[in-house]
Formats: structure tokens, C-alpha cells, sequence
């Protein structure tokens, strides 16, 4: 057996190793495009989340962004980049669907409150889960008020369309 080729199995490549930081920091640039709450769903470390927070408040000069991101991609190397990666799919693909379930609940609403009963009768046939006695009464509650008051039953009307549509 020859030492060199012992070695050389037990660690990996220069280029190797700076392939794997710049995935990290590709990784860590990804991430700065995330809210906080949204960084928090994260498996991150408290220091890396911090130093994301920090890129975004940093200015587009005279290279502070760059080392702020090779900071945030040497923090990354103590975090599982599979489990990162992960991570960040499942929430940036259920912010997508709550934002298209809020779309399409404020659309709905809309539709009752201009349509009526008729569209409530449309609806209930599309979603059988809805609750009929509800939404009429929320319609009923809306015709009645005044514009102050229009607004908060708008606002239940969609929140309530917005959490059982997506059963």
C-alpha cells in the first residue's frame, strides 16, 4: 500500500473542495431572497440566518454583498445542504399554493358579494365541504353593513373560503 494513495482517499481535491464552497455559496445566495419567518422553517443555524438578514439590509457597493456571501457560505458548511435544499422547496412551494389558494378565495368572494345567492348555489355545487348557511350569512351580513363594516366581513369571507378550500 502506498501512503500518498491513503491520504488522497481520505480527503477530497482542492477543486473539489472549492466546487463544494461555491454550492454553498450558491446555496447561501438562494437563501437571501427568503424572509425571516420563511428562514426560521429553515434548518439553519441562528448565525447563518443572521447573516442572511445582514446581506439584505447591506448595500449594492463596493463589494460588501460579495464578502457577506462567502461569510454566509462558509456558515453553510455546518449546516446539511441535502436537508437545506430540501427545506427550501417544501416552503417556497407551499407559499406558492397559499398565495393561489388566497387568489382564488378573494375571487370567489367577489363573486358572492356581487352575484348573491346564485353564485353561493354555484359554489356550494363546486365545494360541498363549504357550509351554505354560512356564506349566506356573511352575503347578508355584508348587504346590510355599512363600508366600514363591509370591509371585515369581506375579510372573514376570504379567510374562511381561503381555509377550507384547500381540504
Amino acid at each position: 500500500m502506498n501512503p500518498e494513495e491513503n491520504s488522497a482517499d481520505h480527503r477530497p481535491s482542492k477543486t473539489q473542495r472549492k466546487k463544494d464552497a461555491l454550492a454553498l455559496q450558491i446555496l447561501g445566495e438562494k437563501l437571501t431572497c427568503f424572509t425571516a419567518h420563511q428562514l426560521r422553517k429553515l434548518p439553519l443555524t441562528e448565525i447563518a440566518i443572521t447573516a442572511i438578514e445582514q446581506y439584505n439590509l447591506l448595500p449594492r457597493k463596493h463589494g460588501a454583498r460579495k464578502r457577506q456571501l462567502q461569510l454566509i457560505g462558509r456558515l453553510m458548511r455546518s449546516c446539511d445542504y441535502e436537508a437545506v435544499s430540501l427545506a427550501m422547496e417544501l416552503v417556497s412551494r407551499n407559499d406558492i399554493h397559499q398565495s393561489t389558494d388566497l387568489q382564488n378565495a378573494w375571487e370567489l368572494s367577489e363573486k358572492i358579494l356581487t352575484d348573491g345567492n346564485v353564485e353561493i348555489n354555484t359554489i356550494i355545487n363546486e365545494h360541498e365541504h363549504l357550509d351554505r348557511q354560512k356564506l349566506r350569512q356573511l352575503y347578508r351580513e355584508y348587504c346590510k353593513g355599512g363600508r366600514a363594516e363591509q370591509q371585515k366581513i369581506r375579510s372573514k369571507l376570504i379567510n374562511y373560503l381561503a381555509s377550507n378550500l384547500s381540504e
